[in-house]
């Protein structure tokens, strides 16, 4: 069960800054409202252009499997030819041969049998660049001449980051959420800073972003309870919003933290990658410019894995993991 708000009344004043409309009492679906910003780009031009490159990916898979796909059987030509220059490194082929085929059987390679499939996949992590990589980069290049990220969502993308020296990355600068000159929240800017990071998802996922992103959630929107966990997330936030509202008024300089627990395996604890990069300090980054416009810091404690730790386990362990949660009283 939800408990229910201990501010009833406050939390009603800045139910306006929502972006998904509360259901009826006795209903479970949520009917979305248009997104204005979304709907400036999604075109039928814009669609129909998307459409076309993923046919071409995914013909371009296709065709990489049916060439490369199997692995390794050592009697079937499987391989593109290799050489190795003097001081033993691989001289790849360039594009035209490796798109006209596989020529020679797994151990004939250049450098024997470390390469092409057995021990460490030569095909997985040359094979697919070579042939992929300039699809994509081309792809992407054409894109952006003629549909480029709208100059109103670029802010809530370019956040900060420094692709050539991640380290020396900060935290946008947190997007403006006050009334005039006054110290008071306005929903309706809050709202509109909602609505466009939601757009930027949208135009950088192709018009996929929704339906992507909704797989990633359990329960998911066709569940019973998905009404009621959306319900429950926006209640707690609701209650950092609210006392952030109340610091304010109450001239406290120090903003109000809403802290997010997270738990997994090592996708989520940065295996493979800078913790920088793994996906909860991705996310902290993102709404933290959005969080801050109303006097809310953000903080997520990772208390990820590695291993394929499953969440029963781990879930015994939440509270010594994550920590006590900042809910003052």
């Amino acid at each position: 069960p939800i408990p229910p708000s201990p501010h009833p009344t406050e939390t009603a004043t800045i139910a306006s800054i929502s972006t998904t409309p509360e259901p009826a009492p006795d209903s479970t679906t949520y009917i979305l409202e248009p997104n204005p910003f979304v709907a400036k780009f999604n075109t039928t031009e814009w669609i129909s252009f998307h459409k076309t490159q993923w046919q071409t990916r995914a013909q371009n898979a296709i065709d990489i499997n049916e060439k490369y796909g199997t692995y390794c059987p050592k009697t079937v030509p499987m391989c593109p030819p290799l050489s190795v220059d003097d001081e033993g490194a691989i001289i790849l082929p360039n594009e035209d041969v490796l798109k006209a085929g596989p020529t020679v059987v797994c151990n004939e390679t250049g450098a024997g049998g470390v390469l092409c499939g057995r021990g460490d996949p030569w095909l997985n992590k040359t094979i697919w660049p070579l042939l992929r990589g300039p699809l994509c980069a081309s792809q992407n290049a054409e894109q952006g001449a003629k549909y480029p990220m709208p100059t109103e969502l670029a802010p809530y993308m370019d956040l900060g980051y420094d692709r050539v020296d991640p380290t020396k990355s900060e935290d946008a600068v947190p997007f403006d959420g006050v009334q005039g000159t006054s110290n008071t929240l306005d929903p309706k800017k809050i709202k509109e800073h909602f609505l466009k990071f939601e757009a930027m998802l949208e135009h950088y996922y192709e018009g996929l972003a929704r339906s992507l992103l909704e797989r990633q959630i359990a329960p998911t929107p066709d569940d019973p309870l998905y009404g009621p966990m959306l319900r429950a997330y926006s209640d707690q936030i609701s209650r950092a919003i609210l006392r952030a509202t109340k610091a304010k008024a109450d001239g406290e300089s120090t903003m109000t933290k809403m802290v997010i627990g997270v738990l997994g395996d090592s996708v989520t604890s940065g295996t493979d990658n800078c913790y920088y990069d793994a996906w909860p300090e991705a996310l902290r980054r993102q709404i933290a410019p959005l969080f801050a416009a109303m006097g809310i810091e953000v903080e997520i404690r990772n208390a990820a894995k590695n291993g394929g730790w499953n969440l029963a386990s781990q879930m015994l362990c939440a509270h010594d993991m994550l920590g006590v949660s900042d809910r003052p009283g």
